[in-house]
């Protein structure tokens, strides 16, 4: 049976999901370099419409934006 999710996911108990082979966390700005390889490989970009992130600004203007989505609960994100 899933758990109940918090009513305002913060980054005090944003949930990890974790499986034996498999972590989930919240994104932190220590991520930028992973975000912007990913955001900025032109294969994968191919197949998914969003905008680069090939400066370390442009990644951590990423991470922001969608730490601040999940705090106002428009969006569940994980890494």
């Amino acid at each position: 049976m899933p758990s109940k999710l918090p009513e305002k996911m913060t980054e005090n108990n944003f949930p990890d999901i974790q499986t034996e082979r498999l972590l989930l966390t919240r994104s932190q700005n220590a991520d930028w370099k992973v975000v912007s390889f990913l955001h900025s490989d032109k294969k994968v970009n191919e197949f998914i419409d969003r905008p680069n992130a090939e400066t370390q600004e442009k990644a951590l203007e990423f991470i922001e934006k969608i730490n601040t989505g999940i705090d106002n609960r428009n969006l569940y994100y994980w890494k």
